[in-house]
């Protein structure tokens, strides 16, 4: 069950929709066709046991102020739990992300999980 709302109208989100997983018999909101097509390679992928979207939130101070960050997925695979966030190539290349995937791999570290960012184009 995601620990956050996705916002399902207005907010200038254009890619959200619902994916109907068959591994995990149950719909799962997606905010981008990347993260709906990773979707796809998880329910076809025969090492992946479970997954879930928006799987817990991460809250870190930076700063003075309290953040918070919630990964996209959470997987179960036959060896591993991993927290995997999915964005696209340019955006990780600017370097606006950084900070957030540093927090990400150190949530990850601490649930004993590997952390996985998937890149595309």
């Amino acid at each position: 069950m995601p620990v956050r709302n996705i916002p399902r109208y207005g907010a200038g989100r254009k890619n959200l929709g619902k994916f109907a997983s068959v591994k995990t018999g149950r719909v799962a909101w997606y905010e981008s066709l990347l993260e709906k097509d990773f979707m796809y390679l998880l329910d076809y992928d025969r090492d992946v046991s479970y997954w879930h979207e928006q799987p817990l939130r991460i809250r870190f101070n930076h700063g003075g102020k309290v953040h918070r960050y919630t990964p996209d997925l959470e997987v179960h695979r036959a060896a591993q739990k991993q927290l995997i966030e999915i964005k696209p190539k340019h955006e990780v290349d600017s370097g606006e992300w950084t900070f957030y995937f540093e927090r990400h791999r150190l949530s990850a570290s601490k649930r004993a999980m590997n952390s996985w960012l998937s890149l595309t184009k």
